[in-house]
């Protein structure tokens, strides 16, 4: 065994350093996807699709780097920390709100999957997170119905469809200039005012195509900025949550922080949620803009989705 130890280290190591060229390759992608509005619409797409797998191409880089170690010792280990490139290359979140004790607005988001019909799992971790206002997204018709039973929510607007666009905004205080509006690419998003600390604050619910083709991606990040834009017109604090199908390293999230729209979740994926969302990405979130300063926010509990809720707890900067 140990006339062939030497040279199984070698072949291992040799796998291990394509391994981990995957990953930097990987790790690179979301700094290239800013140039991607220069390149033609379908290696744009690619290149957007492909960033959104950071923590997959962080795993390729940990693996590979775990196969070097045998043969090249402390020198494959002192490369391990590059796996957190990604936490240097993901747009931008919203400053922390140090200030103990300051008033919070809670806002959860949650693809509750169109097959599903018992949203009792997921008020059940509303009621723990105490949530102030919920977008909720494919609302099926037997979800909706169910969702006008329940009273930890009075004021809503619900939008059900039997497909994968239905969409609600639930609120504990009560709703005022409720819009629905389409986006370009066919879905609905509800924009409403509510109350918080005595000021008019505007939350959206928002659902974009997720970019299967050239086409969509383009129509997403569009999306997003139309959607965005209208929400800071409105002159009130802002925020936007939902399913935004763009994860934190993608051109659609890249769209919202240039205007000013930051994201107050974390890092930690939401969809698939398979093996515990371990090979998933982020595109579940809360978006604040300047108005808000992130307290804290959590990943939520398995709720018979393929993605998992989110919560953000915001606090307004004192005017």
């Amino acid at each position: 065994m140990k006339l062939f130890a030497p040279a199984i280290r070698k072949t291992l190591a040799k796998r291990g350093t394509r391994y981990a060229a995957v990953g930097l390759l990987g790790f690179v992608l979301p700094v290239a996807a800013l140039w991607a509005p220069s390149l033609p619409a379908p290696l744009a797409w690619a290149l957007d699709l492909a960033a959104h797998w950071q923590w997959l191409f962080a795993l390729f880089f940990l693996i590979g780097a775990g196969l070097a170690c045998p043969h090249w010792g402390w020198r494959a280990a002192a490369f391990i920390p590059l796996a957190a490139i990604p936490l240097l290359t993901a747009t931008s979140a919203r400053e922390v709100y140090a200030a103990a004790g300051a008033p919070t607005f809670a806002v959860a988001s949650a693809n509750v999957h169109y097959s599903s019909d018992d949203p009792g799992v997921l008020l059940r971790w509303l009621e723990t997170v105490a949530a102030d206002a919920v977008v909720v997204m494919e609302v099926s018709p037997g979800y909706a119905a169910a969702l006008q039973t329940q009273a930890q929510f009075p004021y809503s607007k619900v939008l059900p469809a039997t497909g994968p666009f239905g969409i609600a905004l639930l609120s504990r205080k009560p709703l005022s200039n409720v819009q629905v509006r389409q986006l370009s690419a066919g879905p609905d998003f509800i924009t409403a005012q509510t109350e918080f600390q005595g000021r008019a604050v505007t939350v959206v619910a928002l659902h974009t195509m997720p970019p299967l083709a050239p086409e969509y991606y383009l129509q997403r990040d569009r999306d997003v900025a139309a959607v965005l834009s209208e929400a800071t017109a409105l002159g009130a604090p802002a925020v936007v949550a939902g399913d935004f199908n763009a994860s934190a390293w993608s051109s659609g999230l890249q769209t919202a922080q240039r205007l000013g729209f930051l994201r107050t979740t974390s890092l930690a994926p939401t969809w698939h949620s398979l093996f515990l969302g371990l090979m998933g990405i982020p595109i579940d979130h809360v978006l604040a803009d300047g108005a808000w300063r992130r307290v804290s926010s959590e990943r939520g509990p398995d709720v018979g989705s393929d993605h998992y809720p989110v919560v953000a707890r915001l606090a307004l900067v004192p005017r």
